[in-house]
């Protein structure tokens, strides 16, 4: 590889390296100094970056942040092995708790993927979340309880302004209904999918942190909404958030870690 590629590889590097740690979006004159970059590289690699979207420009602050690529390769690490290696026996116990068939997934740009799955020795519900299955994001518990984890600007790059896909009739039609779910979600601290993906099926989710506060995946359970109350339904959530903060310590959470994603609505 030539002299001038490695040099440009590790500037791309340090500059990915620098917003990641930053809590706040990063302007272009610090991006050079902190980087040891010439001011007029800087934009050059700032707007290569951004056509590939490793970074996204805030225009109010005029600062840079990571980019949907750079979330959807540290989500790639996350899902690997090592996650589900030290999520297999949570899954094992969570389905043993509560009966009901349980799950891990990771969010791939506007969709869940389910990368494990425990199934109860007898279950009533008929589900469409097999391992390896990919579903939108928005309507699904695992998938809101990861988005409502992310700062505004993130899930908005996600989505656009485009009607969002519905799958059952039910669930938020648009951006802004979306992100006034998240808010609740977020409050809340765990996710509920009544019916949006299947009829008669409900799922409750939680979101599992990573060491720097960064949602990396989410666990939920499954059951017949049907045959859970109130006082059941309670029960199974504070048993899921349990078990997702039992993975985030895991890999390294410490509670109030990270910083709380900012909406700008």
């Amino acid at each position: 590889m030539a002299p001038s590629s490695v040099k440009s590889a590790e500037r791309v590097l340090a500059v990915l390296d620098l917003l990641a740690r930053s809590v706040r979006p990063v302007p272009t004159m610090t991006i050079s100094r902190d980087c040891a970059i010439p001011k007029s590289s800087t934009h050059h690699l700032l707007n290569v970056m951004r056509d590939r979207r490793f970074v996204s420009y805030y225009d109010e602050e005029r600062a840079w942040g990571l980019g949907v690529a750079a979330f959807e390769i540290g989500s790639a690490y996350m899902r690997s092995a090592p996650l589900q290696r030290m999520g297999r026996h949570l899954l094992v116990e969570l389905t043993a708790e509560t009966g009901d068939t349980s799950h891990l997934a990771v969010l791939h740009g506007s969709e869940v993927l389910y990368i494990d799955k425990e199934e109860p020795i007898t279950s009533s519900a008929r589900l469409v979340t097999e391992v390896g299955v990919r579903l939108p994001a928005h309507i699904t518990a695992v998938g809101r309880a990861i988005l409502a984890q992310l700062p505004e600007a993130q899930v908005r790059a996600l989505y656009g302004e485009q009607p969002l896909v519905l799958r059952a009739d039910s669930g938020p039609a648009d951006i802004g209904a979306l992100l006034g779910d998240l808010d609740e979600i977020r409050a809340a601290g765990y996710a509920f999918d009544d019916e949006m993906v299947s009829p008669g099926i409900s799922c409750l989710a939680a979101p599992v942190m990573s060491h720097e506060g960064v949602p990396v995946a989410a666990i939920g359970v499954t059951f017949v909404s049907a045959q859970r109350d109130a006082a059941a339904r309670e029960r199974t959530t504070e048993l899921v958030c349990g078990f997702a903060q039992r993975l985030s310590s895991n890999i390294g959470h410490v509670e109030g870690a990270g910083t709380e994603p900012v909406s700008a609505g």
